[in-house]
């Protein structure tokens, strides 16, 4: 009886499908981080203050992607075996890592928005 899914055919095929676009988010997000600290490196500049203010900058937005990526792609195997096999604690792991990715983004979507909220107040203030 634990084993028992409550899941309908359309619920898997919808969580398939939702899986194999977080999937291909993931990698995705992989190769651009990649891409980025590639280019950081050899993007070269005459100033050591200028690179490493950039590498700084990279490393911290490349550590937020791949942090996003691997929930993602945690979401994807777990939900993968989970409909495969029907097994309920899988996909207890894969909502758990579905929910912390949105967790993380909302996180970020706040702390952006604080930063655009006091960059508006000082240019009012510097406009007065």
């Amino acid at each position: 009886m634990e084993n028992e899914s409550i899941l309908s055919n359309q619920k898997k095929e919808a969580l398939q499908e939702c899986a194999k676009w977080a999937r291909f988010y993931a990698i995705a997000s992989f190769v651009s981080v990649a891409i980025n600290l590639l280019s950081a490196v050899f993007s070269g500049g005459s100033n050591p203050l200028g690179m490493a203010s950039v590498l700084f900058i990279t490393v911290l937005g490349s550590s937020i992607t791949i942090a996003s990526a691997i929930l993602l792609y945690s979401f994807h195997k777990h939900t993968t075996v989970a409909i495969e096999s029907g097994d309920n604690h899988s996909m207890d792991r894969a909502l758990y890592n579905f929910r912390w990715y949105f967790g993380l983004m909302g996180i970020i979507l706040i702390v952006a928005f604080s930063f655009v909220c006091i960059a508006m107040f000082f240019l009012n203030l510097a406009a007065a």
